[in-house]
């Protein structure tokens, strides 16, 4: 694991391939997991004669706020803020946004706010962003989209921060368990991401994340971000989107619902059979091949 430090974070991430001629790939791990998701496919892909970065999402692992008075954002925006400062001081001018759950939307913000430094996309797993704008013109999902959603609507309440606190661990364990059925994950992968959720400020960003409009951890130096990921402008670079087909949260019916209209450039989109949400730990050899192709 290497570290990197921008104007507001020490940041960690891991590294695979060395650097080449060829557009960096940064590898965005969701939620609730860490930079260790991508451990098989970045080692696939270094393989494949790329170079990739796998960094810790704010609050997340060793990545940590430099100051104590800042707010502890979990918003898209913050993210993609986060990536420019990583890239800009690494000296990377574009990158290939490799995305999954909380980084699937990540890197479509990416795309949204600085299209240029965006060269392709690649979304496992993709929703967020894109389904509150299918939802907003009246397309609504099934009722087991809504049911597979229930931790969305605890994260509203009042109770949300101190349940987390006393089973943060549990909570990993269950949805990991019900996101993916059938996947049995290692104890000790898991026992990584439940170290990384100890960050001080995991269950702070995590909240925020869910929150939208009413966030009281929003940070105002993205209020014009985020009034340009409302309005959701297109997605111009090429783009790949891969789905589990026993996805237990993000269903993937779903969450095709109407997405296509956003990409106006070229969009292929596969689903992907015996795995569900976390599809890059369950099958990295399939998830990389596709992602090798589709760069080729």
């Amino acid at each position: 694991m290497k570290n990197i430090s921008t104007e507001d974070l020490d940041i960690g991430y891991d590294v695979y391939g060395t650097p080449s001629e060829r557009v960096p790939l940064i590898l965005l791990h969701g939620f609730p997991d860490d930079a260790s998701a991508w451990r098989e496919v970045g080692r696939l892909l270094a393989a494949g004669g790329h170079y990739a970065i796998a960094p810790y999402v704010r609050g997340c692992g060793p990545t940590a706020f430099k100051a104590e008075t800042s707010p502890r954002s979990g918003r898209a925006s913050a993210r993609s803020r986060d990536l420019i400062g990583l890239m800009d001081t690494l000296g990377i001018e574009k990158a290939v946004f490799i995305g999954q759950d909380w980084g699937a939307a990540t890197a479509q913000a990416m795309a949204f706010l600085n299209p240029l430094r965006a060269e392709q996309l690649v979304i496992l797993n993709g929703h967020g962003l894109l389904n509150m704008g299918v939802f907003a013109q009246g397309r609504l999902p099934s009722w087991e989209t809504f049911h597979a959603g229930w931790y969305q609507w605890l994260f509203q309440s009042p109770a949300a921060k101190s349940i987390l606190e006393a089973d943060r661990a549990g909570f990993i364990r269950f949805v990991w368990t019900k996101w993916s059925p059938g996947w049995r994950f290692s104890e000790a992968d898991l026992a990584g991401v439940v170290r990384s959720a100890q960050n001080p400020d995991w269950i702070d960003v995590v909240l925020s994340a869910y929150r939208g409009q009413e966030d009281p951890a929003a940070d105002g130096r993205d209020s014009n971000a985020d009034a340009v990921l409302a309005q959701l402008p297109p997605i111009t670079c090429p783009t790949l989107n891969l789905q589990g087909a026993n996805d237990g949260v993000d269903l993937h019916v779903d969450t095709q619902l109407g997405q296509e209209g956003y990409y106006h450039g070229p969009l292929a989109s596969e689903v992907l059979d015996e795995c569900g949400h976390f599809l890059h730990r369950e099958r990295p050899d399939a998830v990389a091949n596709r992602i090798l192709a589709f760069l080729a």
